[in-house]
């Protein structure tokens, strides 16, 4: 025993002494080397080991829904603070609209409308937190689970206890007159019995292990989803009241900081900009809550959204021809990167193009190596001689349709048609 146990010891410091072996750290509380305990994992679930039920307190609960019910309290003051913003900023509106200032009526109609905006993300918020607390109220429902499954097994152990007395009490008391009426059958009756209960009691506590498993389960996920949608309610919220006060500091400058010029002679001509600046800000709080449209918003609040004639205009300027004459047009989100060399797509080689099913693809070889045709634009902008779009790529059906109406059969080249 001492030779192998040596040679165990032997092997374990060679494994240690490697750099090539990975060693991990035991995991058993009770191993403890040179009376140094090692860092310990604690276990997730640690009252599941125990073999004793340990039934869970009404106190633990009852201060998660006390805290569930105060974090319930800020969506109402959510509310209510929305309804008071307005009132006041209604208020002082009011007041602007009746002084004889152009630039503080203009300017204070404009944080109105901020105001507006600040207030629905105010509405919205408390909505969002509200759903959050809902969710983590359903924990309430694993705990109650749970101990139905405990009150089960406990009814189970007094039953357990019960027999038990009554067996002791059977074999001490054997001669009284209370038990002499009893069979020995009786007592069999009571070990069968017995045993049926601490069968039982084994089920009990399985099902009991198994429904605080998977209650756990349950109320981590449930824990999550809460937790994360307050965190993601109060961030986007974040985000907003950044964008939305930032607007409105940019309104509160238009109104003008006089120091030499005579007040009586100034013009006011802010309210496009003002107009300006709350465009901007609803545009910007769309595309940072794409759940108000209908469709999500991509790319930058800062990029128009393309038409036809700037399309046009950029294929004229790549040098190549507008939709639907083009062979190969880069994304719309793409930048086009100047190029030396561009190689010629045949239209019989392309995978997009109309004529990729022909047969005759081997006789176009040498048209793969040609450059595409280019339309010169003068420095004014005009395109010579009266031509909008660049000459197309050449027909490969145009042999067969020479040949059946008795023509003479073309040559695939390019070839300038008059104007």
């Amino acid at each position: 025993m001492n030779g192998r146990r040596g040679d165990e010891e032997n092997s374990c410091s060679l494994l240690f002494n490697s750099s090539n072996i990975t060693v991990r750290r035991s995991t058993n509380k009770n191993n403890f080397s040179n009376g140094i305990s090692s860092n310990k994992s604690f276990q997730l679930l640690t009252h599941l080991d125990n073999s004793s039920t340990t039934p869970h307190s009404n106190g633990s609960i009852n201060k998660f829904l006390e805290g569930l019910s105060n974090m319930a309290t800020t969506s109402t003051l959510m509310r209510k603070q929305a309804e008071t913003q307005m009132k006041a900023v209604n208020c002082m509106t009011k007041w602007a609209v009746e002084n004889d200032n152009a630039a503080i009526e203009d300017v204070m109609k404009k944080t109105n409308e901020v105001f507006k905006i600040f207030s629905d993300r105010l509405v919205r918020f408390s909505s969002e937190h509200e759903t959050s607390v809902k969710v983590l109220k359903k924990i309430e429902q694993t705990e109650k689970a749970i101990k139905t499954s405990e009150k089960k097994l406990s009814q189970i152990i007094e039953q357990e206890k019960k027999i038990e007395k009554d067996i002791k009490k059977y074999s001490r008391s054997s001669s009284s007159s209370f038990f002499k009426s009893k069979k020995p059958t009786d007592l069999a009756i009571l070990h069968h019995d017995l045993n049926n209960i601490k069968n039982a009691k084994v089920v009990a506590k399985k099902e009991l292990s198994d429904i605080q498993a998977e209650m756990e389960v349950i109320k981590m996920f449930r824990f999550r989803k809460g937790m994360e949608g307050i965190s993601v309610a109060w961030r986007n919220l974040a985000m907003d009241l950044a964008s939305i006060f930032s607007c409105q500091q940019e309104l509160i400058d238009m109104v003008p900081a006089v120091s030499t010029e005579d007040v009586r002679e100034m013009i006011y001509e802010g309210s496009s900009q003002t107009k300006s600046m709350i465009e901007d800000l609803k545009d910007k709080l769309r595309v940072t809550n794409p759940s108000d449209n209908d469709e999500r918003i991509c790319g930058r609040r800062s990029e128009p959204g393309r038409s036809r004639p700037q399309l046009l205009s950029e294929c004229i300027r790549r040098g190549t021809p507008p939709p639907p004459y083009s062979l190969a047009i880069a994304p719309e989100h793409e930048t086009p990167t100047p190029r030396r060399h561009l190689a010629f797509i045949s239209p019989t080689s392309s995978v997009d193009s109309d004529y990729s099913s022909s047969s005759n693809t081997s006789g176009n070889n040498g048209l793969s190596e040609r450059t595409p045709l280019r339309i010169p634009i003068s420095p004014d902008g005009q395109i010579p001689n009266g031509r909008l779009y660049p000459i197309l790529s050449p027909n490969p059906y145009k042999e067969s349709l020479g040949n059946r109406n008795g023509g003479r059969p073309s040559i695939y080249s390019n070839h300038v048609t008059p104007a």
